[in-house]
């Protein structure tokens, strides 16, 4: 995990078992990708301090990087729950 620069890098070893608060307060996302993961059937999910859903990515069939496109602004911060990549990194770059 490196939650200091740009992207902000969670693993799924970071979230097997803790959640991890990975920014607090606003943030403007540009884009948050999914990539090496093992089998099309992985996910991850983050969501902001209150629990609401920002973004979910599911794994592609040729394990391909998956891409959200631009998010926007997120009021509120943002975490991935315990389990919330079940295999795989997410980047999230911003503004």
């Amino acid at each position: 995990m490196d939650i200091t620069g740009n992207p902000l890098l969670v693993t799924a070893t970071d979230v097997a078992s803790v959640a991890v608060v990975v920014w607090t307060g606003d943030i403007h996302i540009w884009e948050i990708s999914f990539g090496e993961y093992a089998t099309a059937a992985a996910t991850c999910s983050i969501r902001n301090l209150n629990g609401k859903e920002i973004w979910f990515g599911q794994g592609a069939s040729d394990l391909e990087t998956v891409r959200s496109g631009h998010v926007g602004t997120v009021n509120g911060g943002l975490k991935v729950l315990v389990a919330g990549i079940t295999n795989g990194t997410v980047r999230i770059f911003f503004k």
